[in-house]
């Protein structure tokens, strides 16, 4: 895949609450990530609902993502605090 692809382009996925918590999800991503060969081109897009709904699990995700050299964004911060 990425032989085929530009160097700058970058995956972006969103991963849902029940995503974070799921080891198996995670493990799977990881897996899939590894399999492609280009961590650092993959970005992982989550809620900060996802986050807060379970911050040791979530925490236990993201930080195996991290490990693979791909970026995390943070969506949807603090909504109900704009104005």
């Amino acid at each position: 895949m990425s032989a085929k692809l530009p160097r700058s382009l970058r995956l972006s996925d969103h991963l849902s609450a029940h995503d974070l918590a799921s080891t198996t999800a995670i493990e799977a991503i990881v897996a899939l990530v590894e399999k492609a060969g280009t961590p650092c081109r993959v970005d992982f897009e989550i809620t900060e609902t996802a986050v807060m709904r379970d911050l040791e699990q979530a925490s236990d995700g993201l930080i195996a993502l991290l490990a693979l050299g791909s970026r995390i964004a943070l969506d949807d911060l603090a909504p109900a605090t704009r104005a």
